[in-house]
């Protein structure tokens, strides 16, 4: 933890890490062996996958992996790709619809710091929650942090349960972020209502 605040203080983030958790959404943490999150569903695993969104409508996953260049940067077009895996079909891997990237799933992506390559990122959809896009000094891979139940998490997955509504406007019912504390050793999770 103490290695994170410091490249978070090195490159000015760690003030804005600190505020970004406190927005306005009922938080309820989620208990162990909470019926929350099904257990049932598919865990991806991907050589650059960051986090992933699973939907309670059927198992298929929005997968999001860092993008990197051949000198191993992220893109700064785009420093996240995004695609589902298709488990409730055959299990292929799709493009999101411009609908999808630009309504519902999609990222916005700021540079933070050019020099240690990382990223503010922001869902279209969602723009409370920040998430930072930073390489790891422990393992030197991208990972995605944000805060989570108030704790500086790396994030791993996020659960969408909707109940119903349109295309358009889905009813969301809740969403559950989860992960795990920097030391790895602690899991995190939080149910809010959007």
């Amino acid at each position: 933890m103490i290695v994170l605040r410091t490249l978070l203080l090195s490159i000015g983030m760690w003030s804005a890490l600190w505020w970004s958790h406190m927005d306005k959404s009922v938080v309820v943490p989620v208990q162990k062996n909470s019926k929350h999150v099904p257990d049932s569903f598919p865990v991806p695993r991907f050589e650059h996958q960051l986090f992933y969104i699973q939907r309670s409508v059927n198992i298929n996953t929005i997968v999001y992996e860092v993008n990197l260049k051949p000198d191993g940067k992220p893109n700064p077009q785009q420093p996240v790709k995004m695609y589902w895996q298709c488990y409730a079909e055959q299990n292929q891997k799709e493009d999101l619809t411009i609908i999808q990237k630009k309504y519902a799933y999609g990222l916005n992506a700021t540079l933070l710091n050019a020099e240690k390559q990382s990223y503010l990122l922001t869902f279209v959809s969602y723009k409370k929650k920040n998430l930072y896009l930073i390489r790891s000094e422990h393992d030197h891979k991208y990972h995605v942090y944000t805060y989570i139940n108030g704790r500086l998490s790396q994030l791993d997955r996020v659960y969408v349960h909707i109940t119903g509504g349109t295309f358009w406007v889905p009813n969301i019912e809740y969403l559950v972020i989860s992960g795990h504390d920097l030391t790895g050793k602690h899991k995190t999770s939080e149910r809010f209502i959007p």
